[in-house]
């Protein structure tokens, strides 16, 4: 094999593992809390919390939840979409990366069949549940983008264990390797975001006992 073709199989071999553990999380998801459904492949929910007495609970700490419909993350990065987004358009992206109408498309799906209410989080042993809500409005209050000359957007946050006072946690850029754009927390910020996000706007924390690697 050439060094290329190394490395293009190595990236497919890191994309598989992602992929079983990305399923792994949603297994575990579904055995606790939810009905055994299809892995679903749309841009929309991952899965549904149908425990009713969980979801009650949910409501409790979080506040009004429509319904069980969740999002499920983990892992050190975090991506929200993956494809290209055709409101960022080169001449008004900083601007409308501003609007929360396009991470309540793109994250909270608000334009599927099936919008995501909760963003589940899986750690090594434990879940934190979100409000899908409070996440995008926390995005949008909190967050100031950056427009690179490379075309890439950089979203920083406040961060004051940082020489600068903030850390640029987000992105929106074109990924050569996977030949599509990427919108989320690249680079191993995934795991920060969460930890700002449980600083700043209200979660409910579950031990799972099952252990998971998240590296």
């Amino acid at each position: 094999m050439t060094g290329n073709d190394k490395r293009i199989e190595s990236c497919r071999k890191v994309g598989g593992q992602e992929k079983a553990k990305g399923h792994g999380r949603e297994d575990i998801f579904e055995q606790r809390w939810g009905t055994k459904t299809k892995t679903t492949y749309k841009p929309e929910a991952d899965k549904k919390i149908t425990n009713q007495e969980f979801l009650k609970d949910l409501r409790g700490i979080l506040g009004p939840i429509e319904n069980g419909n969740t999002s499920i993350k983990g892992g050190s990065s975090m991506q929200f979409t993956l494809g290209s987004i055709p409101e960022l358009l080169p001449e008004n992206k900083l601007e409308i990366i501003k609007d929360p109408k396009i991470f309540e498309k793109y994250l909270g799906k608000s334009e599927s069949e099936n919008p995501a209410h909760i963003l589940a989080y899986r750690g090594s042993t434990y879940w934190i549940f979100f409000r899908m809500i409070d996440i995008i409005n926390f995005i949008v209050e909190k967050c100031t983008w950056r427009l690179l000359s490379t075309g890439r957007l950089k979203g920083d946050f406040e961060d004051k264990t940082s020489k600068s006072k903030k850390r640029a946690i987000l992105t929106y850029e074109y990924r050569t390797k996977h030949k599509s754009y990427f919108l989320g927390a690249s680079g191993g910020q995934g795991k920060f975001f969460i930890q700002l996000l449980k600083q700043n706007i209200c979660y409910y924390q579950v031990e799972d006992g099952q252990i998971m690697n998240i590296s």
